[in-house]
């Protein structure tokens, strides 16, 4: 950070919920205090005009993921998808965007869309499942990565990989579920 070498990122400040005040005073202060950091943080248009007209992230410049075009979809499927493979890519895109054409208009969700095909050969039907197949992707490589002994003091068995990650898969379906949930109960 002291070398200017790190870049912070504060993605989804919207989804901070009855939390975004503090987490947005936060964040400003974190910039009064360091001058000369960059700082990006992401949250929807509709709830950074709500913020900015209660004189909160003035700091910051606001900028716009656009949607990708034909080209810009081209691009940058010809960066992440093998030339051979490109054409059975397209292929099973055109069927899976069919009635969901934000899934290859948003560059997160095309980029998700590449990694799967590229890891599975296959794309989701559609963004359900392409969110869980995307969360065990990462699950796999997170525990892939690991040390039986790291993985023995989660509590887990690391000879029975596929359970590790069903648990941990399962686990973070309840915790997205409950964040997602109105309960009065968070006190996350």
């Amino acid at each position: 950070y002291d070398l200017g070498h790190l870049l912070p990122i504060v993605d989804g400040l919207d989804e901070g919920a009855v939390h975004r005040k503090r987490i947005e005073d936060f964040v400003s202060e974190a910039l009064e205090r360091h001058p000369g950091m960059s700082l990006i943080v992401s949250t929807r248009e509709k709830h950074f005009n709500e913020s900015r007209r209660s004189q909160r992230l003035e700091a910051f410049k606001p900028a716009q993921v656009q949607p990708l075009d034909e080209q810009g979809q081209d691009d940058l499927i010809s960066y992440r998808v093998k030339e051979e493979q490109r054409g059975e890519f397209k292929v099973q895109l055109a069927v899976v965007t069919a009635g969901a054409p934000e899934l290859k208009e948003s560059p997160f969700l095309l980029t998700l869309l590449t990694n799967l095909f590229n890891q599975e050969g296959s794309l989701p039907r559609d963004r359900t499942e392409l969110y869980e197949r995307q969360v065990r992707s990462a699950l796999k490589l997170f525990f892939s990565s690991r040390e039986a002994a790291t993985v023995a003091k989660l509590g887990l068995n690391y000879e029975d990989l596929a359970a590790v990650q069903d648990r941990s898969f399962e686990f973070l379906r309840t915790l997205a579920f409950v964040c997602h949930s109105n309960l009065k109960l968070r006190d996350f």
